[in-house]
Order: C-alpha cells, then sequence, then structure tokens
C-alpha cells in the first residue's frame, strides 16, 4: 500500500516537473535572457563545452579540451534522459553522439541574447525540434 502510494506521487512529482519544464520553454528566451540567472548553465557555456573550450580549471590543453566535451556530453545526456517520455522521441534510438549533434546545430542557429538562457531548456527545445514524436 504504502509502495504504491509512493510510486503515485514519484509520478506526479514528475509529471509536475515536466509541466514546469515546459512552461519555462513557452516563456520567450529574450524574457529569461533578461530576468537574473537562476540556472547553473546557459546555452553558451554549453556550446563552448561542446568546442572543447570550457574547462578553464585544467591547466593542459589537451585535459581541458576532453573534460569540456565530457561535461557537454553527460549534461546532455542528463537532460535527454529526464525529459525522454512524451516530450521528444528516439532515445535508446539515436546515438548519444547524434543528440550532441542536434543540440550543437540548434544552439548554432541562436542569437547571443538566446544563448544566455537556461541550457537545459535549450537542450529540450533542440530535441522536440529535431527528434518529435509523431502523433497519430
Amino acid at each position: 500500500m504504502v509502495s504504491a502510494l509512493q510510486s503515485k506521487v514519484a509520478r506526479i512529482d514528475v509529471g509536475l516537473l515536466l509541466s514546469l519544464v515546459w512552461a519555462m520553454i513557452l516563456l520567450s528566451s529574450t524574457e529569461a535572457a533578461s530576468a537574473e540567472r537562476t540556472w547553473i548553465i546557459s546555452g553558451a557555456e554549453l556550446k563552448s563545452a561542446i568546442e572543447g573550450n570550457y574547462a578553464p580549471e585544467v591547466p593542459d590543453s589537451e585535459a581541458r579540451r576532453l573534460i569540456s566535451i565530457t561535461k557537454a556530453n553527460f549534461y546532455i545526456a542528463g537532460v535527454a534522459d529526464f525529459t525522454s517520455h512524451g516530450k521528444w522521441c528516439g532515445a535508446g534510438e539515436v546515438a548519444p553522439h547524434e543528440i550532441k549533434d542536434r543540440v550543437y546545430t540548434y544552439l548554432g542557429d541562436l542569437s547571443v541574447e538566446q544563448l544566455n538562457g537556461n541550457a537545459a531548456i535549450l537542450v529540450l527545445a533542440a530535441l522536440e525540434q529535431s527528434l518529435p514524436c509523431k502523433r497519430i
């Protein structure tokens, strides 16, 4: 009984969280960029990480590049895993490097102002655009 209740609460919490993420996406990125920063990684920082330029704490240039790219890969994978149920389709079918490439392409098409927004929202928008779920 307790386990069933915990499971139901967990589903409600995940549903609520996904609804909140969706609501944030609906906000214009210009509003997000002008507001106080409330996120950890911006789109510009994620783009820089994908390019191998986001690990200033590492002195060796090759290690810095590898660590930066690894940070980007895991960040994108985390957002993709968390949002893969109904927000975009292809989880488990699309290779992680292809997901990263689609995100990078999406980020490359954004303005500097849009890139100053929350990277998680931008990753989700990229996945929804490039890997939409087919509605029957």
